[in-house]
């Protein structure tokens, strides 16, 4: 990294320029981050060194094995997807009534994440539940030429039903639904259950399928219903199960429309030529995400990682504290809440992940039912990560997930830059680990939606101080982004003890360099976006420019920036 900086750039004139410029030139040194995993062993299983391949890397390589073994035949691709569909989602049961239908919706949808006629979604932690219709009936973009492999599929139950009588059948019934509108109306199921019940769908199919899920009806506050009319006239379709036919039609529909949509996301790069199937399979990846960031996990992150966290975030959340404490943000009524939240916020531990409480799926030789396995896998982490949870709002800074004024939740790609060095004060982890961390704490307090008005006017104060202070003369491109880049860069910095902070050693056996240039440069170099983009450049130098110990490290000339930090707490401190 050292040999490509830019050393015709003055750091103190533009610290980014002088980090990043060769560096995005030369996008092999970019920090890597949605590139980060090894695709060689993503695709081979060949873990790195040291790591045993075991279930996540022997799932990978049979599912892109399986991949490329079918991609070039699409209509195969399809019936394998279809048949697999089948056997999960309806469960092989002979009987299709509007409960079947429900359960078969709500999987293709929740568990699968496949499009459907009827788009189903739940969210756990805001037990809200959404139903929608979700139909285009343009001729030209059905695709009746995957019809054929989709019945093909169904041979064993629906034999009597020709391709050309469902794709008649699929355009009326699709205008049929497409002309009932969109109206929406949202469902209180605490006592609007009989309304539901009337105007949408059986509650007990509703409670049902749910339950197929893993959810409870029990945990649904309200129901979010677009297109209520066309959702009745699919229910009253099987409700009324007296033409047999029309149901088999039906059925064949909503199984079709689920894979043919589905498989476009997966075909969308696909020419007929041999690179693109290629492009194929390493796209689908990203359809089975949690797989991957297993995989991920496996590789970068242990037990000795861990432990090294943990001591970051423990001298990062009370050095947050306690500059929190001096820059007097926080009101007497909130300081309680306040102390509570950095006393008990915590990081999920390796041995407490989600992805290491869900096996791994055996992989088959089929490329549907994998691709179906893979996304159940990551649909039941989720759900377990967000049980864990208990009920609390999730958000995220970064690559972080934070929730319930609690848990925070380090992405597995974090742990590639982690050194299990067990020193105290280890640059390279402050540089990307600990001032992320810092930054996050800084986010949640600036966003905490529970302050008292005299706390969000003494935030505010500062941020209005902080933004007309800025260094070069006119309103930054991101300002709330500066502010916590700012804070949570000094608040890193005020966690180091390193002796000998400015006294320049010898670093990688060639660059001779202070502690605190080393930093500065390591702290930057993850910041270096893969394109030259203003906004980065700009929060970049700017955080930079607030600090007095930057220019003390650079030999910077200093100006009012630099003590603008120290200014603005003493406006918010006069505040009345």
């Amino acid at each position: 990294m050292f040999g490509y900086i830019n050393r015709s750039v003055a750091p103190c004139r533009d610290f980014f320029s002088y980090v990043c410029s060769n560096i995005i030139s030369d996008e092999r040194l970019l920090p890597e981050d949605q590139r980060l995993y090894s695709w060689r062993a993503l695709i081979t299983g060949n873990a790195a060194s040291g790591v045993q391949r075991a279930d996540t890397g022997r799932f990978v390589t049979t599912y892109y094995r399986s991949c490329m073994e079918i991609a070039a035949k699409r209509n195969s691709f399809i019936r394998s997807l279809a048949s697999a569909l089948l056997k999960v989602a309806w469960k092989g049961v002979g009987v299709f009534k509007s409960r079947e239908a429900f359960a078969f919706m709500t999987a293709a949808s929740v568990v699968y994440k496949l499009p459907s006629v009827v788009y189903i979604s739940f969210d756990g932690l805001r037990t809200v539940m959404s139903i929608k219709t979700n139909v285009d009936c343009k001729e030209d973009t059905q695709d009746f030429d995957t019809l054929a492999p989709v019945l093909n599929a169904f041979s064993s139950t629906l034999n009597a039903t020709t391709e050309e009588s469902v794709r008649s059948y699929a355009l009326a019934f699709c205008t049929h639904l497409s002309a009932a509108g969109k109206m929406r109306k949202w469902y209180t199921l605490v006592n609007e259950s009989v309304a539901f019940d009337r105007e949408v769908w059986n509650i007990d199919d509703v409670s049902a399928g749910l339950e197929g899920c893993g959810f409870s009806l029990q945990n649904v506050t309200s129901v979010q219903v677009q297109g209520v009319t066309g959702v009745r006239t699919l229910y009253s379709t099987f409700a009324a199960n007296e033409n047999i036919e029309a149901t088999a039609k039906t059925i064949a529909y909503l199984v079709w429309y689920s894979v043919l949509l589905g498989s476009r996301q997966i075909y969308r790069s696909f020419d007929g030529t041999a690179p693109s199937m290629l492009k194929v399979c390493m796209a689908s990846l990203h359809f089975i995400s949690e797989i991957r960031s297993t995989f991920a996990a496996a590789q970068f992150m242990s037990r000795e990682k861990d432990v090294q966290v943990r001591n970051i975030f423990a001298r990062v959340r009370d050095s947050v504290y306690a500059d929190l404490q001096h820059y007097s943000f926080i009101d007497p009524e909130d300081s309680a809440w306040s102390e509570n939240f950095f006393k008990n916020v915590q990081i999920v531990s390796y041995e407490d992940l989600a992805e290491n409480l869900v096996p791994i799926p055996n992989a088959t030789d089929s490329f549907g039912e994998n691709l179906l396995r893979g996304r159940a896998y990551g649909f039941e982490v989720v759900k377990r990560r967000q049980s864990s949870y208990a009920g609390g709002k999730v958000s995220r800074y970064g690559y972080v997930d934070f929730s319930a004024d609690r848990w925070l939740h380090l992405f597995s790609v974090v742990y590639k830059y982690l050194s299990a060095d067990s020193g105290e004060h280890n640059l390279p982890n402050y540089a990307f680990v600990g001032r992320m961390l810092a930054e996050t704490l800084w986010y949640i307090v600036f966003t905490h939606s529970n302050w008292s008005t005299k706390t969000l006017n003494k935030i505010g104060t500062f941020k209005d101080c902080f933004m007309r202070s800025h260094p070069r003369g006119n309103m930054p491109v991101a300002p709330f982004t500066l502010t916590i880049a700012t804070l949570g860069l000094a608040s890193t910095v005020h966690t180091l003890n390193v002796s000998g902070w400015y006294d320049p050693v010898v670093v990688y056996s060639t660059w001779r360099l202070s502690p605190a240039q080393f930093f500065y440069t390591l702290t930057t170099f993850h910041k270096c976006p893969t394109n030259w983009e203003a906004r980065i450049a700009q929060t970049v130098n700017s955080s930079l420019l607030y600090l007095n110990d930057f220019a003390d490290a650079f030999h910077c000339p200093k100006n009012e920036a630099f003590s603008r930090i120290r200014q603005c707490v003493l406006e918010v401190q006069h505040q009345r």
